[in-house]
């Protein structure tokens, strides 16, 4: 790996950028699920689901949600903590519940929070991945999956339930689909009470109502706003220390540049930020510039002329900066900012 070759390189050298670099690797966001066996041959000749146990941890990182949501799932979480409160008045808690929302705004994350939060092994199924490969084997794949958590109390995380959980009045629909749905409907009511079966959805009006009505809880995840994409950055950013920490003002700058964009993409762009700034020893402030001087192409000449503006009441971009970043002259840049100031 490359950044492995650099830390050896700089190990003698100049210590503390090899140890630099070796925080922001151990940091990187790698993927733990690893496969128990590939969908495909090795699943016809075994009957195992293209199961991704993604384990226990209790570093898993708290995700950023809204406060409304956070609410639901401690929740959630208290009820499944008290169940043996719950069951000496006659009551269960929650054990299925369906995350709905656009990809990459936490759904995922937050499965993986409430499994650490309750010390449960999970496993995670594609459905998507299982009805694209091969049709004829996804009711037993699911049957798989269930029996998992089945034996053994756990986490089943169904993500992107949609792809098999459709309407069965879809006349373009195909009969192995509906027998599936079928399938489904009947290992969601045979379940162990005991374990916790979570799903996820982006397009949650394709989803049959009877699939729906097994769920006791549904959680609808937004696209972060402007807050929540603040903290993120300042989370990610004040987790490095080789950056020396980066000012609220070019934090906002890059949160301005961010709007609109799932949690997945920003800790991305944040995680890509500090990477740069590792490697290239340069300041958070050249690497965010250049970040944004690379993200402007597509804009029009209106929205750069706005983001121009947002970004110089920053305080953190000057107009000469703020027009070599979106290529809007600065004598417009200065117009719109003093007309701006004026209706203030």
């Amino acid at each position: 790996m490359y950044v492995s070759r650099l830390i050896r390189k700089y190990r003698v050298g100049d210590a503390s950028f090899s140890k630099a670099l070796e925080s922001l690797l151990q940091s990187s966001d790698v993927p733990d699920m690893t496969p128990i066996r590939e969908l495909g041959h090795a699943s016809r000749r075994t009957g195992e689901a293209p199961i991704l146990p993604v384990g226990q941890r209790s570093d898993v990182e708290k995700p950023f949600l809204p406060e409304r949501i956070v609410k639901q799932v401690e929740g959630l979480l208290e009820e499944r903590e008290n169940a043996s409160v719950l069951a000496l008045n006659g009551l269960s808690p929650t054990s299925t519940a369906i995350f709905t929302g656009p990809p990459g705004v936490g759904k995922t994350m937050t499965a993986r929070w409430i499994a650490s939060q309750l010390g449960m092994p999970m496993y995670r199924l594609d459905l998507a991945e299982t009805i694209g490969r091969h049709l004829g084997e996804s009711g037993n794949n699911i049957k798989a999956a269930f029996s998992k958590v089945r034996v053994t109390p756990g986490i089943l995380f169904l993500d992107e339930i949609d792809a098999i959980a459709k309407t069965r009045s879809d006349d373009s629909d195909i009969g192995e689909m509906k027998r599936v749905v079928t399938v489904l409907l009947q290992e969601l009511d045979d379940r162990n009470p005991a374990s916790l079966i979570l799903a996820a959805t982006n397009n949650m009006s394709l989803i049959d109502p009877a699939v729906w009505r097994r769920f006791e809880l549904r959680i609808d995840f937004p696209m972060p706003d402007e807050k929540q994409i603040m903290n993120a950055l300042e989370s990610d950013f004040s987790a490095s220390d080789s950056l020396g920490g980066v000012s609220a003002p070019w934090i906002e700058a890059l949160g301005i540049v961010m709007k609109g964009a799932p949690f997945s993409e920003v800790r991305s762009v944040a995680m890509r930020i500090r990477k740069r700034c590792v490697l290239r020893r340069c300041p958070a402030e050249d690497a965010i510039t250049e970040y944004i001087r690379e993200n402007t192409e597509g804009l029009t000449h209106a929205q750069r002329i706005s983001l121009a503006v947002a970004l110089v009441e920053t305080g953190a971009v000057t107009q000469r900066l703020a027009s070599e970043m979106t290529g809007v002259s600065r004598q417009t840049i200065r117009r719109r900012t003093e007309k701006t100031n004026s209706k203030g």
